[in-house]
């Protein structure tokens, strides 16, 4: 009985239910400041990968080329970190703000134990071209960006040997009022995010091999609902990825 239980806790199911509250609890820690990180006070991106394997892993701290590895990490839309430290929880690179705040407007937190965090403060913030205007998201250039980071952040994690299968959360914070549109020469529809806070359904990579645009597609599908749409018109009717970039 004991090793059946056991064998249950390790499923993907019991794991998905297990990292779900957790993550859910430190995005909303952080984007409120309770962390030991300051933010841009801001609408946030957070993105989460989060190996699930019953296998115990920790970086190597003492192979110069995890280091050089680790620094090759970017941050969420296509930034690479200005700043670069160690802390209590692994490897921490990030960007802050030019303003007398001097508060962290995008990082990436690397965990001892393989877990990735990415927040960004900056790219939603750049959709505000005045103090009562805010531009619709390009949803279609909003998945690039996240599929950019995926295939860059799984290079990674395979040359760190963090073991599969990693769990990947997508969060999006204060975009309350915030409208959507499918790419940037479409008119938006009319509807409004309308919600502070978005968790997505998790997915989960199981192989080096899979093709990431693929795997997150139902995270994908609910963001274009979230943002008035009834699935993501980036993907053709054979199911392939074909996101107008125009």
């Amino acid at each position: 009985m004991e090793n059946s239980i056991r064998k249950a806790c390790l499923t993907p199911e019991f794991q998905l239910h297990r990292v779900e509250p957790l993550w859910r609890y430190r995005v909303r820690r952080v984007a409120r400041g309770e962390s030991h990180l300051a933010l841009s006070a801001t609408p946030k991106v957070f993105m989460h990968l989060v190996p699930v394997s019953e296998e115990v892993f920790t970086l190597d701290k003492n192979n110069q080329q995890t280091v050089e590895t680790v620094r090759a990490l970017p941050l969420l839309f296509r930034r690479n970190p200005y700043y670069y430290r160690i802390n209590i929880d692994g490897f921490f690179g990030y960007i802050k703000s030019e303003k007398p705040d001097a508060t962290i407007t995008s990082y990436r937190q690397l965990f001892w134990d393989g877990s990735i965090e990415y927040a960004d403060t900056s790219w939603l913030d750049s959709r505000h071209t005045n103090e009562e205007s805010i531009e619709p998201i390009p949803l279609s250039h909003f998945e690039y960006e996240i599929v950019t980071c995926l295939k860059s952040s799984i290079v990674i994690l395979k040359q760190l040997h963090v073991p599969l299968p990693i769990q990947i959360h997508v969060a999006l914070i204060g975009l309350r009022d915030y409208r959507a549109m499918a790419s940037r020469y479409n008119r938006p529809e009319n509807y409004l995010f309308d919600r502070d806070e978005f968790f997505f359904q998790s997915v989960v990579i199981s192989d080096w091999e899979d093709k990431p645009e693929l795997v997150v597609r139902p995270i994908f599908d609910q963001i274009w609902n979230a943002g008035g749409y009834l699935r993501s018109f980036s993907y053709d009717a054979n199911g392939d990825w074909k996101p107008d970039l125009r």
